[in-house]
C-alpha cells in the first residue's frame, strides 16, 4: 500500500506544475518550486504557494513561456492520467493492498507518516489550483466553479481534470 503512495508522491507535484506553470505571472517563476517538490514534496511548492501573486485572467494573460507552453501538452497531461491510474490498478490487482501492514508502518516509520501526510496535502493544493485554472480558461462563462470531484479523488481527479481542460494555446 505504501508503494501506491511513493509512486504517487512523483506523479503529483507534476500535476501541481501543469496547475501552476499557466498561472505564473509576474517576476517569481514557478518552475523551480514545482521541480524542488519532486524531491521535497510540499516544502518544495508551499513556499511558492504562500508568495505568488493572484492569479492571472483570460484578460490579463500574455503570452505563453515556454515552460508554460509544456505545460499546457495535452501529451503530458493524459501520460499523468495513466501513470496515477496504472500506479493504483497495479497494486490493487497484485493484491498488494495491505492496510493492517500499512498501518504497522505508519505507526513505526517517520518516513511513512511525512510521506503519506505529504500526499494528502499536495492533493489539497491541487484541489486547490483547480478552480483559478478553471476561471482562467473561462470555461463556464456563469463564474461557477469546476464540478467538486474534480479535488475529491486523490490524484487521479486533478490528473484528468488537466486532461480534460481546453488548451490556452
Amino acid at each position: 500500500t505504501f508503494f501506491i503512495i511513493f509512486n504517487l508522491l512523483g506523479v503529483l507535484p507534476l500535476i501541481n506544475g501543469l496547475l501552476l506553470l499557466p498561472q505564473q505571472r509576474g517576476k517569481l517563476p514557478a518552475w523551480p518550486f514545482v521541480l524542488s517538490s519532486l524531491g521535497l514534496g510540499f516544502f518544495g511548492i508551499g513556499a511558492y504557494l504562500s508568495v505568488r501573486p493572484s492569479p492571472p485572467t483570460k484578460e490579463s494573460m500574455g503570452e505563453l513561456t515556454g515552460i508554460q507552453k509544456i505545460a499546457e501538452n495535452k501529451i503530458l497531461s493524459y501520460s499523468l492520467v495513466a501513470l496515477a491510474a496504472f500506479s493504483v490498478v497495479t497494486v490493487v490487482l497484485q493484491g498488494d493492498v495491505d492496510v493492517r501492514g500499512y498501518k504497522d508502518l505508519l505507526a513505526s516509520s517517520r518516513f511513512v507518516f511525512v510521506s503519506s501526510l505529504d500526499l494528502v496535502i499536495l492533493s489539497a493544493s491541487a484541489a486547490a489550483l483547480i478552480p483559478a485554472d478553471y476561471k482562467l480558461r473561462s470555461i463556464d462563462d456563469s463564474g461557477d466553479s469546476p464540478p467538486p470531484w474534480w479535488g475529491y479523488v486523490p490524484v487521479v481527479g486533478p490528473a484528468v481534470y488537466c486532461a480534460w481542460r481546453p488548451s490556452l494555446l
